[in-house]
């Protein structure tokens, strides 16, 4: 299946993101069905504030990441860079139809999950026994 994969340098939650084949979000195309792996600030190198540090909820708002969406989904296989206006795209700050309120509603959402998860009563922080069944 055609993929599009579309990624941070600075991911905070998924590492290691620097290097092609080494990031852990690069996919390859061992089976010729069309892989695009687009780091936004390899994308947007020189090019704007695209370029920038994005988060790994940040890479949902970016102009670039929207335009190779859309791009996937208008054409057979996968989006493609080529085909999108990197110029413009890069110079955006977040993707078109968002504004500063969308921003700081993920953000917040954002802050609310991680309060959610330091106060979960029934944490792990070990590996929990495998199950009989599962032997």
């Amino acid at each position: 299946m055609p993929t599009t994969v579309i990624y941070s340098a600075t991911d905070e939650s998924v590492q290691p993101e620097d290097g092609d084949e080494r990031a852990s979000s690069w996919i390859g195309n061992r089976n010729g069905v069309g892989a695009t792996n687009a780091r936004v600030q390899d994308v947007c190198r020189g090019k704007g504030p695209g370029g920038g540090t994005y988060t790994h909820s940040g890479v949902l708002m970016h102009p670039v990441t929207w335009a190779l969406v859309q791009d996937a989904l208008k054409h057979d296989g996968p989006g493609s860079i080529e085909r999108i206006d990197v110029e413009t795209e890069c110079r955006k700050v977040v993707a078109d139809g968002l504004g500063v309120d969308d921003v700081l509603d993920t953000v917040m959402l954002l802050v609310r999950a991680f309060v959610q998860i330091v106060m979960y009563p029934g944490k792990r922080f070990s590996e929990p026994k495998i199950m009989e069944y599962a032997r």
